[in-house]
């Protein structure tokens, strides 16, 4: 079992607004499954920071993606 995308999505439900740091790098793991919990816990952090992080993520993402 991979753990980094267990952790991420322990994160997601923790909600804790001191994870943005880890979840922005987390946005660029070769891993979908944890760039995917990420994008989903800083949805829910929801904090300025966390949606200027999903923003930028989604400016670098190709179109149709």
């Amino acid at each position: 079992v991979n753990v980094r995308p267990r952790a991420a999505e322990a994160l997601r439900f923790i909600g804790d607004p001191a994870a943005v740091p880890g979840l922005v790098e987390a946005l660029n793991d070769p891993d979908y499954r944890v760039r995917d919990e990420a994008v989903q816990a800083l949805e829910r952090i929801n904090t300025i920071p966390a949606r200027a992080a999903l923003a930028a993520h989604r400016r670098k993402q190709p179109a149709g993606a």
